[in-house]
């Protein structure tokens, strides 16, 4: 399991299939003020792409490739939006596929 600073924390953490072999996480997060805990300084997302490949080596035959991960920080206006279940779904459909390396 990851681990992330102590100010962090993950709000939400989505698999979103790309096509049939690559897959999108998407991680919400929220920071806290280090001095009045209660105040959000910031909301991003980081999206981390992924790849499935079979492989005999691996233990149970699929090694998982970790490509490029892009944070992508959201202004205050949208951070109020980010609560509402249909911006979440919205949101989730319009992501872009990632580049493979």
């Amino acid at each position: 399991m990851a681990t992330y600073p102590h100010n962090w924390e993950l709000l939400t953490s989505d698999l979103v299939r790309v096509d049939s072999r690559r897959f999108c996480i998407a991680r919400l997060f929220e920071v806290y003020d280090d001095e009045y805990q209660f105040l959000t300084k910031e909301n991003f997302a980081v999206f981390t792409g992924v790849e499935l490949e079979r492989n005999d080596t691996a233990e149970d035959g699929i090694q998982v490739i970790k490509h490029k991960s892009i944070r992508y920080n959201f202004d205050r206006t949208l951070l109020q939006l980010h609560y509402l279940d249909s911006f979440w779904q919205m949101f989730k459909t319009t992501l872009i596929p990632f580049p493979v390396a």
